[in-house]
């Protein structure tokens, strides 16, 4: 992983993720997070291919991790 190699060299890493249709179909929403040093929680991906659930999991562990 890009992130360990990174890590080892304490760099930081930031996960960003977008929302939307872009500006010709509609508002896009995007966001940026800092994780902590060897985050490896399983929801972490994109959110287009996790569904709601998994979605709102996500959102309470970097509201909380973060």
């Amino acid at each position: 992983m890009h992130e360990n190699a990174a890590w080892s060299q304490n760099e930081l890493i930031i996960g960003l993720d977008e929302a939307g249709r872009g500006c010709f179909a509609g508002p896009v929403v995007a966001a940026a997070v800092m994780l902590p040093i060897s985050t490896t929680y399983h929801n972490l991906k994109d959110s287009k291919t996790i569904d709601e659930a998994q979605r709102l999991a996500a959102y309470r562990w970097i509201t909380q991790h973060c």
